[in-house]
């Protein structure tokens, strides 16, 4: 059957998923035989942990640190640890752990429609302007862009 797609992450390090609509979960993105990622995001290497990551936006830019990534059209600033496009800077965002399994989460925050977040994290609009799960600290939205 079809499985719902949760991108569960360390509250700590503050990553700020993409949200997706159980239509969505059906797809991912191979990134090698053994490794994927949920559709709409982007596999990047990380050489770092020798192992796929997730860019949590489609066709991203991945940034040669190895951790990060940047919208389609951005380029990496490592020395700012943002990312550019002309005049325009915005945080870079940082990559999720690939999974072999897609596993549904029972204890999901339901949002909006059929969007989902997981448990400890609450819907949120991303400076990108699409929706994301934005991690919770003491029931308080926290952002760590790494900046």
């Amino acid at each position: 059957g079809v499985t719902d797609a949760f991108m569960i992450f360390p509250l700590s390090d503050g990553f700020i998923p993409r949200l997706f609509t159980e239509e969505e979960n059906m797809g991912t993105i191979q990134c090698d035989a053994h490794t994927s990622c949920p559709q709409y995001t982007t596999c990047c290497f990380m050489a770092s942990s020798q192992k796929w990551g997730c860019c949590p936006l489609p066709e991203a830019v991945c940034c040669a640190d190895g951790n990060h990534c940047c919208p389609t059209h951005y380029k990496c600033n490592e020395h700012q640890t943002s990312c550019v496009k002309g005049e325009v800077v915005i945080p870079w965002y940082t990559k999720l752990p690939a999974t072999t399994n897609v596993q549904a989460d029972p204890s999901a925050v339901k949002c909006e429609g059929l969007t989902q977040c997981p448990e400890h994290t609450t819907c949120c609009r991303l400076f990108t302007g699409e929706w994301g799960c934005c991690p919770l600290q003491n029931g308080e939205i926290e952002l760590d862009f790494g900046l």
